[in-house]
């Protein structure tokens, strides 16, 4: 299954991009309650480790050894221009226009953005609230890419598939480990929720389920029980998200403690049903067409919408006319972002890509993969 992922495109994954993106969209409007509204990042971290790591795992089971360059190079492609896109608008926007800050906290707001260190900056309060706040997440995803291929290659050393996954769990443990202990010890929630140290395990949740499908077994196994049990357990778990999004405050003690892994479980839950049903209502959803096309530009709707939310709220209009006005607008800005500067520098990836690979990229869950 591994390889079958990291060569094909799967709608449906990118339709719970664009569901994700949308309620991360809803929930910072503050238009409904719904203090969990941000376990749509949640679902972003455990997708994005499912990806990149069968990704990783289809060329080292290839070729043997991992390309740096081509693997960083890529993440570059895919990542970067769309931020510094944003970074860019916003510092000509509040230079030009109106700002919600000093020229000092932009710049340095802009700084931390563009070295992906927001999450620690958040985490310690390095700087007052700004425009790019919600940029922590990005910062999280980069310091992750960062280590998890050093230590991919590390995990292929071990003689077996079990070795891998005992292994990688005992670091999934070890980030929710290091989450409960700071909470007992009553530090900020600030630095529990952004610190990468303590938000690793939703990445990790999806590591180690492409790990698990990598085996053979385990896919011809969930191919053959995986389509009955998901009848139940795939409602279950949209249910489970609904209520958690609703109820529970993301920046509670009960989300460190046992929150953040019921949403880890319902994303796997979700990721699974895609790979392995693909019918029933929720894949129904997941891969219409205009879902799956909000989950391909769901990137720049993530980057854009926050921005344009804060300069918007300045207008003092009501909650769902903001709502209104902050999605119309993020979704032009996301649009124009997408096929007018990401799409075309998604087009060098073909430069770093093997010749075996070359025939794959196109459409495919690579080109693609934050």
């Amino acid at each position: 299954m591994t390889k079958s992922v990291a060569g094909t495109f799967i709608p449906g994954l990118n339709g719970l991009r664009g569901i994700s993106a949308l309620l991360i969209i809803v929930y910072h409007a503050k238009v409904l309650s719904l203090p969990g509204g941000s376990l749509g990042v949640d679902v972003f971290f455990v997708l994005s480790g499912f990806l990149i790591t069968s990704i990783i795992s289809a060329e080292l089971e290839q070729t043997g050894r991992l390309n740096f360059r081509n693997f960083y190079a890529k993440r570059a492609l895919r990542l970067f221009p769309a931020l510094a896109l944003v970074v860019i608008a916003f510092l000509l926007f509040s230079h030009f226009v109106f700002t919600l800050m000093s020229p000092h906290d932009d710049l340095q707001a802009s700084v931390f953005t563009a070295l992906y260190l927001m999450n620690w900056s958040r985490a310690f309060g390095w700087a007052r609230f700004n425009v790019l706040d919600h940029t922590w997440s990005l910062s999280v995803e980069e310091q992750f890419y960062l280590v998890w291929p050093l230590i991919c290659i590390g995990l292929f050393r071990l003689p077996t598939l079990r070795a891998k996954i005992i292994c990688t769990s005992i670091l999934l443990i070890a980030s929710i480990v290091i989450r409960y202990i700071l909470t007992f010890k009553g530090v900020s929630t600030d630095r529990i929720y952004n610190g990468f140290d303590t938000r690793a395990d939703d990445l990790l949740a999806g590591c180690l389920l492409a790990f698990a499908l990598s085996s053979a077994r385990i896919d011809e196994l969930c191919r053959q029980k995986m389509p009955i049990s998901l009848r139940f357990w795939t409602p279950v778990s949209v249910v489970i998200l609904v209520l958690h999004a609703m109820f529970v405050d993301q920046l509670s003690r009960f989300a460190n403690l046992i929150g953040f892994t019921i949403v880890q479980i319902a994303a796997v839950i979700l990721i699974l049903n895609v790979l392995y049903r693909r019918t029933g209502l929720t894949n129904s959803i997941l891969s219409n067409k205009i879902v799956v096309w909000l989950g391909t530009i769901s990137y720049g709707l993530y980057l854009w919408h926050f921005p344009t939310l804060m300069f918007l709220q300045k207008l003092e209009p009501r909650p769902w006319q903001l709502l209104g006005y902050n999605f119309a607008v993020t979704l032009v800005l996301a649009v124009l972002s997408f096929y007018l500067v990401e799409k075309r520098f998604l087009q060098l990836k073909r430069y770093f890509v093997s010749r075996a690979d070359q025939r794959q990229l196109n459409g495919s869950v690579e080109e693609y993969a934050a």
